[in-house]
């Protein structure tokens, strides 16, 4: 069933195989498998850059008349697959009995091309600039004579007045408290509850911006535009550009761990 799960979704198979993996370990009563855990994460947000890479690379052109950078996104598409060789024993992420198996100089090398690939691709060679973004004012002098593409597009909704253009009264799902939850799972019909999520009888947002709204410029941005869709654009190219420093940080966390041998790690 592990094998089938990831080739049901179109998007996301990493995370849904990891969903219905940490199901079929709990239901069995298995123990956590921190450093396996750590592995996984690291090719969920592997995933998570891929999927916003096809919306900036693929469809954001479009909206300013330009093509489409397939020949970045198809470099980018190889990342996984290689993690993986280089994760767990033969590739295989999502069993019960994978097994983890380091190449940390490898996978070092990787990060490091991916990095060097957005930063090309799609901050124009400007990435830790952007990086280093915490106010409007900042925003506005990145994009200052900044030809690379998100520049063009948030200078174009600055230009039409559209940065709050969407913006509406949901709030992100806070925070859940699982025991409660489970209960809630319970007494619902999750045929229904699976067509019209709720929590305590709200609706909530369940997007990128319930992991960014902490960020300094989101959180300035909110105030001005609601979640309008300059802070969604931005949402998405933050989380983009703190990828691969949340990848180094989660493989040295594996290199650090005593739970399971490293083998040539870094």
């Amino acid at each position: 069933m592990l094998d089938t799960v990831p080739l049901l979704f179109a998007l996301c198979g990493n995370a849904q195989a990891y969903a219905a993996l940490l199901a079929c370990r709990e239901a069995l009563g298995m123990a956590n498998e921190p450093n396996l855990d750590t592995a996984r994460d690291m090719l969920v947000q592997l995933e998570t850059l891929r999927e916003h890479a096809w919306r900036i690379l693929l469809d954001w052109p479009g909206f300013l008349d330009l093509a489409p950078d397939k020949k970045a996104m198809a470099a980018l598409l190889k990342f996984d697959a290689l993690c993986k060789q280089h994760l767990f024993w033969h590739g295989e992420a999502f069993k019960l009995d994978s097994r983890l198996v380091i190449d940390g100089v490898q996978l070092t090398r990787l990060i490091d091309e991916l990095e060097a690939l957005i930063d090309a691709s799609i901050f124009n060679g400007r990435l830790a600039d952007f990086q280093a973004l915490t106010s409007e004012a900042q925003l506005r002098d990145w994009l200052w004579q900044n030809n690379a593409l998100p520049a063009n597009l948030l200078n174009y909704l600055y230009s039409r007045d559209w940065t709050a253009m969407g913006q509406n009264d949901v709030t992100c799902l806070p925070e859940l408290d699982r025991d409660a939850l489970n209960l809630q799972l319970q007494r619902e019909d999750l045929t229904a509850f699976s067509r019209t999520r709720h929590w305590q009888n709200c609706c909530f947002e369940t997007t990128l911006l319930n992991r960014q709204l902490l960020q300094p410029l989101i959180a300035e941005l909110s105030g001005r535009y609601g979640n309008g869709l300059i802070v969604r654009i931005l949402g998405r190219l933050l989380e983009t550009a703190r990828i691969p420093c949340q990848l180094r940080q989660l493989l040295a966390q594996i290199k650090n761990g005593t739970v399971l041998p490293i083998y040539n790690a870094i």
